[in-house]
């Protein structure tokens, strides 16, 4: 069977940029797709061929509460970090953090890592991290990497506020 060169390999019509990557090992070259991220200071979107997200992120005296909506993964984990970072920088009598999570729609171990870095953070600070309105496929992976033991979740963001 033939192979086809590389550079008669037609990319999908998505609004990324592609760039040849050397496999190492491989010796050959293979065409890679990278998502764009941009980011607005009012909230954040991230958007590529397949990835989703937005952030809405209030300032309520020394509360950040962080809107969550989309997908958190390993494409979109490095933006909710920078948002959320530049937020808690931005803001130094910032203490706690509520996540609203109820329109997340996905999250993986990356999504779980970015978090876990955030409450380590709001604990450096002396402060409490606490989840909202979780969706139960959110829930269930919360509940089986035990961030729910470290992480309180409340059922809606004014009783999640009202702990804080």
């Amino acid at each position: 069977m033939a192979r086809t060169p590389i550079d008669k390999i037609r990319p999908f019509p998505l609004p990324n940029r592609i760039f040849r990557e050397r496999i190492p090992g491989g010796g050959s070259e293979y065409p890679v797709i990278l998502d764009e991220l941009p980011m607005m200071l009012s909230g954040l979107s991230v958007a590529g061929g397949r990835v989703d997200l937005r952030i809405e992120a209030d300032r309520i005296g020394n509360i950040l509460l962080a809107r969550v909506e989309g997908q958190l993964d390993l494409s979109t984990a490095p933006a909710f970090r920078a948002k959320l970072d530049a937020e808690l920088d931005g803001g130094r009598n910032l203490k706690n953090l509520v996540l609203n999570l109820s329109r997340m729609t996905f999250i993986d171990s990356s999504g779980l890592g970015v978090i876990l870095g955030r409450y380590k953070r709001i604990s450096e600070r002396g402060g409490r991290m606490v989840a909202a309105g979780m969706p139960n496929n959110i829930m269930r992976l919360f509940e089986l990497s035990g961030m729910q033991k470290i992480i309180p979740v409340y059922s809606t963001e004014a009783e999640a506020l009202k702990s804080l």
